[in-house]
Formats: structure tokens, sequence, C-alpha cells
């Protein structure tokens, strides 16, 4: 499996989505911690959005940057369930619109790191998690220790 180093924001509902997804696709374990940080504009309060920063399945991120795609998939996903995909092309548009991708050049295949693919930008994330998140103004949620 390729595996791609990005950090990913996204809105609170969103996260159920994709939460969902991972859970139709039989790659849940892929999610189990992801999406576990919570995050919003005063660092109190509550969860606006949920940030994830590492190394992430390639066809994870692949989804989450093409609306149709990701459409696409959950829709036969559901369908599969024999389901109906409760969400329009519009409103998965709409909710990848409102979340934040930012990243790096580093592949890894397997747990082996490899050259990039040539449509892959070269080298690290071009930003931290930390300043990804105070260029879109959001903050961690301190949160007390158990």
């Amino acid at each position: 499996m390729r595996f791609q180093l990005a950090t990913v924001v996204l809105p609170a509902a969103t996260r159920a989505n994709i939460k969902a997804l991972m859970v139709r696709l039989e790659k849940d374990d892929l999610g189990d911690g992801m999406f576990t940080t919570k995050v919003n504009a005063t660092g109190t309060g509550t969860t606006t959005h949920y940030i994830s920063s590492g190394y992430m399945p390639h066809a994870f991120l692949r989804l989450m940057r093409n609306p149709v795609l990701m459409f696409n998939t959950a829709k036969a996903a559901w369908e599969a369930d024999g389901d109906v995909f409760p969400l329009t092309q519009t409103q998965v548009t709409n909710r990848l619109n409102q979340c934040t991708i930012v990243m790096g050049g580093d592949i890894m295949v397997d747990g082996v790191p490899t050259a990039p693919t040539p449509r892959v930008e070269e080298g690290p994330l071009p930003e931290t998690p930390h300043q990804t998140l105070a260029r879109i103004g959001l903050a961690l949620i301190a949160e007390p220790l158990a």
C-alpha cells in the first residue's frame, strides 16, 4: 500500500462522513488514529474541525482531492451494502471544498520510502501542521490530562 506525507484539516461534520466511508470500504483500521485531534478558532470550547498529519494512504488523499471520484466511490460502497448514499455530488463537493489538504512528496510503499511519482511535489511538507492551522485561523484545543 502506498502512503504519502500529508496534513488534512476537516470540519467536524465531514469527519463523521469520512469515518463512515472507511467502514463501508472495510478499511476502518486505516482511520483508527486519524482525525482525533480537535481544533477550533480559539483553542477552547466546542470542536469545529479535526486535524491529522503524517503518512496517510495515497488512495485516501486521492479521494479527498477529487470530489467526483469521492462521490462515485462512496456511492458505490453504500450501494454494495444495499443502501442509498445520503449525499448528492454537490454536497460531497461542498464538504471537500471545506477541507484543507497539505501534501508533501515523501511516499512510502509497504513501509519503504520511495521516490515521488511524477505528479507529486518533491520534498517534505511545505509547512508544519501548526503552521497550517495558523494559516487557516485554527488552534489545537487543549484537553485536560486524564
